[in-house]
């Protein structure tokens, strides 16, 4: 597959793109197009019917929601430092903070099952 995108000039398109669109945009209008706006929401539909709003929030956490098929709702409070990431519940429990160990990703605190 490495092969082919370096055969085929995929690279230096999408590279092409970047720098004629996406950075004139930011530019020109100040503001870079692939960053989320504070209070932007996304919707996604999992594969066994459950469904997540995810939320950006001002102080840059995200609100995560989890509707499930069954019923149940889950809330979660995603926050982001300099090498991890943290899930907490609504009662700012903390359920899980991944990194990485040994450079590859890990679950450092928490549990896996919420």
């Amino acid at each position: 597959m490495f092969l082919v995108l370096v055969i085929v000039p995929i690279y230096e398109i999408a590279e092409l793109i970047d720098a004629l669109f996406g950075n004139a945009i930011e530019f020109w209008g100040g503001a870079n197009p692939i960053d989320a706006n504070a209070g932007a929401t996304r919707t996604v539909v999992g594969s066994n019917g459950e469904t997540m709003t995810v939320t950006l929030r001002v102080d840059g956490s995200i609100d995560v929601s989890v509707f499930h098929p069954d019923g149940r709702l889950q809330n979660l409070v995603m926050t982001r430092s300099d090498d991890t990431i943290e899930a907490r519940d609504a009662q700012g429990n903390l359920i899980a903070r991944v990194g990485t160990r040994d450079g590859e990703p890990a679950l450092l605190a928490g549990t896996a099952a919420y």
